[in-house]
């Protein structure tokens, strides 16, 4: 089974310490047979997950750095309509994230909210891709890109500490 996203939002909380919250909010249609339903995939070490609806069961499967975060949908089939929302907690590998350097590789579908958010006490050296929105508040940073018709390709996020 696939989902065909109406609108997608991607919050990641990133901390120094390489910690991140990732919460992903999707709408969308349902389409094809069987039960399992990819969400999303990340390079990304579990420590907690949450799966918000009545309609799906959580699960992660491990595979070599690159994990998959599926729910099992019930009582729903192809063509209806669905909202998703999925928490995780978890340690990103060096690779997508140094405690200073962020860098992944991303191919967001359809109209998708991305942020990434920081600790106040770090100053945003250099973002990539362009068009972002920068704003500061006395808890965080948040950096923001909203895309009509998807994206494909780098997000480049350097901090350092004030």
């Amino acid at each position: 089974m696939r989902i065909e996203y109406i609108h997608t939002v991607w919050l990641e909380q990133i901390h120094p310490n390489r910690e991140v919250k990732i919460i992903f909010n999707g709408r969308g249609v349902l389409y094809g047979k069987g039960n399992e339903l990819l969400v999303f995939e990340a390079p990304i070490t579990p420590f907690y997950m949450a799966v918000y609806g009545e309609w799906m069961k959580g699960m992660i499967i491990e595979d070599g750095g690159i994990n998959k975060f599926i729910v099992f949908v019930r009582n729903k089939t192809e063509g209806d309509k669905v909202k998703i929302k999925l928490v995780v907690k978890g340690i990103y590998s060096p690779e997508i994230y140094d405690g200073r350097k962020y860098r992944q590789i991303v191919n967001w579908k359809g109209k998708h909210l991305h942020v990434i958010q920081t600790l106040p006490s770090y100053k945003i050296q250099s973002v990539k891709p362009k068009g972002y929105k920068l704003q500061r508040s006395r808890n965080k940073v948040s950096i923001s890109w909203l895309w009509k018709k998807g994206y494909t390709g780098e997000i480049y996020l350097e901090t350092i500490k004030i």
